[in-house]
């Protein structure tokens, strides 16, 4: 039974779990049902994935931090999340990705600077080295200066001109013509796209492989019903296929969808009375022969789980309600891929696809085409706007379906266990309504979300001293109340001829912000600012941006210098309520006690000192936070008899030699000490004489620069404390 199926299926457990040994239950699963299928050719692809990983090249690797040059065959100009790269393909040192704007062509010889990985140091963390591994590609470098062979094609100049056309023009459609044909985002509005991506449309913007299967479908259709043979048809596909991806810039991905595309139909034409499923898993299995490590691309991922899950469904299918159902199979089977990629999926997204994608299938994709085709003529503009008749009250009722309050279901990241958990239960969903049996199929369901809730429903507050570089940010999450508290959000200054500025990709964008994604944190209800030091306050307002803060504390003050003041105001500005607290200030939260210690009203005279100071009870375990107090405020806390035991320090000022001394250690006698610091700063932090002091009293210390953020976990019985690194 499905003897190609099961070739693929062991052929991508194999290479899974070669390159990457985390997977190894996922792979495991994937075996077992490649067993299942055909235990013969399940053994074949397993050994052939290994061969082929076994085969792979070994370049050397460029030397990190220090100007190089090279030379290769250099891809087309990209665009994305850090900005525009080509990749250059060399002898010694394999793919290269290289972040600049040169236009050339051919071989090209590529002057610049080795970028040097920073390690991943906490959870959910972007881990750039092994994207660069599971994209083939060996180094990152940032261009100085480039030279090709060749200039840039004619073409590809006229692809620019109609770009440029599309997107000068007033219509609404221009750009997501732009986007729809030639794979071009950047003229669509930054709220538009986060609007497709809320909803879970965006896909249709990319030259996917659903979408050159859709164009290749149309354009067959057409073909045939012109009267041509079946062997026409494809030798005219065949010609416009390669000519499309051309068209559409030549990226990766495109040549991927478009290869996908070119083999299904040549095997579809020599392969008839093969299953469709069979010649899906044939296409897939020969892409990963081409190029293994597509399998960790999110595109090959989806197209080849929704592909499966829709040809496997056929009897499902049939009958009235086909796009519902196509969406429906579609959605549910990617679900748990999405979710582990994404954290977040929207409620209403099937509703969202069902209409649009018949919708760009039937109207906006070919007068896309019409649009482009008519940029040489003039005639662009008046296509887009009759589009902009189709896609103006689309994207309002797009807007109206994303007004719908509670639409995105945030879940944060699932566990590779849930991924496989729920991908098998969403088949076996899929497998009981294609045999007609729609009450199991509901019952599974039920009972598998129940499982889920019951086991994520824990009665523990999880404390991450999260690892901001030479900064502080804590979180205080409490899963039984729903509710959590960042103290801190760390902030870095980059300095040039202008003076100091915030840094563009700071511990927001590395650290705190996929942190609170990674976790479903959608709200904050409070953001605790011990003080006025942008390592503490500088990432508010980015944090803001992205996470609903509902109330913001602040120590008491005379007068606000100008950096907090703005960063306040921008809080504010943003829905947030400003509080000014001193000691005397508390809060419960059932079982849980936090209590301001310090300052007390105006006293303090440097900013460190006026840190604010909680003391928290969670469970019974005793936190203090301290923010950035020096002698002073140690000794005013001391003077005021409000100290007492704490089980869990936070290391004031980052281990400063004029912090936690000897007297104050003495009152509180913490079990365990977590100090934030910056790895390899300039201060010298933690002082060796404050580390002796902790050492004299037996103190557990875990330091961020050598184990990464920190978890301390607590529920009724104590607390646990887990590193992310936990090698030092």
């Amino acid at each position: 039974m499905y003897p190609f199926l099961s070739l693929f299926l062991a052929f991508a457990a194999g290479v899974a779990a070669a390159v990457d040994p985390k997977l190894a239950l996922p792979a495991a699963a994937m075996f077992v049902v490649s067993v299942w299928l055909k235990p013969a050719a399940a053994v074949i692809g397993l050994a052939a994935s290994m061969i082929m990983i076994a085969l792979e090249p070994d370049y050397d690797l460029l030397p990190a931090g220090s100007d190089v040059t090279v030379t290769g065959k250099r891809s087309v100009l990209e665009s994305g999340v850090h900005g525009s790269y080509y990749h250059v393909k060399t002898r010694e040192y394999g793919e290269i990705r290289v972040y600049g704007e040169h236009a050339g062509h051919g071989f090209c010889t590529v002057s610049g600077f080795v970028f040097e990985e920073e390690p991943v140091t906490s959870w959910h963390q972007f881990d750039r080295t092994g994207m660069i591994q599971k994209n083939r590609m060996t180094s990152i470098l940032y261009e100085q200066e480039a030279e090709c062979t060749r200039d840039v094609p004619a073409y590809w100049n006229r692809r620019d001109a109609a770009i440029t056309s599309l997107g000068g023009s007033e219509t609404q459609s221009g750009p997501l013509a732009a986007a729809l044909v030639f794979g071009d985002r950047s003229l669509i509005p930054e709220e538009q796209l986060q609007l497709f991506q809320r909803m879970g449309v965006i896909h249709l913007l990319a030259v996917s492989g659903m979408h050159v299967g859709l164009v290749s479908g149309v354009i067959w259709l057409l073909l045939l019903r012109a009267g041509l043979s079946r062997k026409s048809a494809l030798f005219l596909l065949l010609i416009f296929l390669p000519a499309y991806a051309a068209a559409a810039g030549g990226a990766p991905s495109v040549l991927r969808a478009v290869s996908t595309a070119a083999a299904a139909a040549v095997l579809a034409a020599w392969l008839k009375r093969v299953p469709l499923v069979e010649l899906c898993a044939l296409v897939g299995t020969g892409l990963l022969v081409w190029n293994p490590y597509l399998l960790f691309h999110v595109g090959y991922q989806l197209s080849f789980m929704t592909s499966f899950a829709i040809l496997l469904s056929k009897s499902f299918l049939s009958g009235k309600g086909i796009w519902w159902k196509l969406t429906f199979t579609a959605q549910l089977i990617s679900l748990p891929a999405v979710l582990y990629h994404f954290f977040e999926v929207s409620l209403l997204s099937m509703a969202a696809n069902a209409f649009f994608i018949p919708l760009t299938a039937l109207f906006l994709l070919p007068l896309s085409f019409a649009a482009a085709a008519g940029t040489g003529v003039g005639l662009d503009h008046a296509v887009t706007a009759c589009m902009d008749m189709l896609f103006r009250p689309s994207l309002k009722a797009l807007m109206l379906l994303d007004s719908v309050e509670g639409h995105l279901l945030v879940t944060g990241a699932l566990t590779l266990e849930l991924l496989t958990a729920g991908t098998i239960v969403c088949a076996v969903i899929l497998m009981l309504l294609t045999k007609k049996k729609r009450f199991a199929a509901g019952l599974t369901a039920a009972v598998f979300i129940g499982s889920v809730y019951y086991a994520d429903n824990r009665s523990e507050t999880v404390v991450t001293f999260l690892d901001v570089g030479q900064g502080d940010s804590i979180l205080i999450r409490m899963q039984e109340h729903n509710e959590h508290y960042l103290i801190d959000t760390g902030g870095e200054l980059s300095f040039s001829d202008e003076g100091a500025v915030r840094k563009e990709r700071g511990p927001a964008f590395r650290t705190v912000l996929p942190y609170l994604h990674g976790e479903g944190i959608q709200t904050l209800e409070k953001l605790i600012i011990t003080h006025g030091h942008f390592d503490h306050y500088g990432e508010a307002c980015r944090i803001a941006e992205e996470i609903n803060i509902r109330h913001v504390y602040y120590p008491i003050h005379q007068e606000l210098e100008e950096g907090i003041l703005k960063e306040l105001d921008c809080l504010e500005e943003l829905g947030s309520e400003i509080h000014f607290i001193s000691a005397g200030y508390f809060w419960e939260k059932n079982n849980h006690v936090f209590k301001v210690l310090h300052p007390a009203r105006l006293k303090s005279a440097t900013e460190n000192d006026r840190s604010i100071v909680i003391e928290a009870g969670i469970y019974g375990t005793t936190f203090l936070f301290t923010g950035d107090i020096e002698e002073e405020a140690e000794s005013e806390l001391l003077a005021g008899g409000t100290l007492s035991n704490a089980d869990v320090l936070k290391g004031a000022h980052h281990g400063s030699s004029t912090s936690t001394d000897a007297a104050f250690l003495a009152k509180v006698k913490p079990q365990t000490t977590i100090i934030q610091v910056g790895s390899g700063n300039s201060h010298g932090h933690p002082h060796h004489d404050v580390l002796e002091r902790l050492d004299d009293i037996e103190s557990a210390v875990y330091r961020t620069d050598h184990h990464g953020s920190v978890r301390v976990i607590v529920d009724e019985h104590g607390y646990v404390t887990k590193p992310f690194l936990t090698g030092n």
